[in-house]
């Protein structure tokens, strides 16, 4: 009965419930989360794709083209919190004045748990790159641990290099090089 439920489960229709109540949670922290479909491919093993996705606050903005979810139901029964596999196609990110980068695809391990959510295995690939991990709690969305690289082009740095006073976050190396570190 239970492989049976799991098999005829209405995964497109728990997705689109699960992106709609997401999107108040973020509007409540300045965030505006849209996107144009979600597919659903397999039965037993669902990956879910969302396209065209992007989250907005006032001072930046993230697109992506398609963002495949594969949950990894072993992994997150034996690590008693959510695990799933996530893939970026390409998108780009728009800071406050315009100032932006783009990527070429990319992928992480995202955690999700009583602790908070995690991203890691980061590999971000493209004129703003990314490697390691970030963990932050939603109930305040504060960062609560990470170790991540960041590559971002010239146009950026700047901006970043005022995030500093807000943000764990110091410079790596030559211009354009930091790291997210707490």
């Amino acid at each position: 009965v239970l492989l049976a439920l799991w098999v005829h489960f209405p995964w497109e229709g728990a997705a689109r419930y699960a992106l709609a109540r997401t999107a108040p949670r973020l509007a409540e922290q300045g965030f505006v989360l849209l996107y144009d479909d979600i597919a659903v491919e397999g039965r037993m093993f669902p990956r879910f794709t969302f396209v065209n996705l992007s989250l907005a606050s006032p001072l930046l903005t993230l697109r992506e083209g398609r963002l495949d979810v594969t949950p990894h139901p072993m992994a997150s029964l034996l690590e008693r919190r959510g695990v799933c596999a996530v893939s970026l196609s390409g998108g780009d990110m728009r800071m406050l004045g315009g100032k932006g980068a783009s990527w070429r695809g990319g992928s992480f391990r995202l955690v999700a748990g009583s602790g908070g959510i995690a991203l890691e295995q980061v590999d971000i690939k493209g004129d703003f790159a990314a490697s390691g991990y970030i963990a932050v709690s939603p109930a305040t969305a504060k960062i609560t641990g990470a170790d991540l690289r960041l590559k971002v082009p010239a146009e950026l740095d700047s901006a970043l290099n005022a995030l500093t006073s807000i943000l764990p976050l110091a410079r790596d190396g030559s211009a354009g090089e930091w790291r997210v570190r707490r």
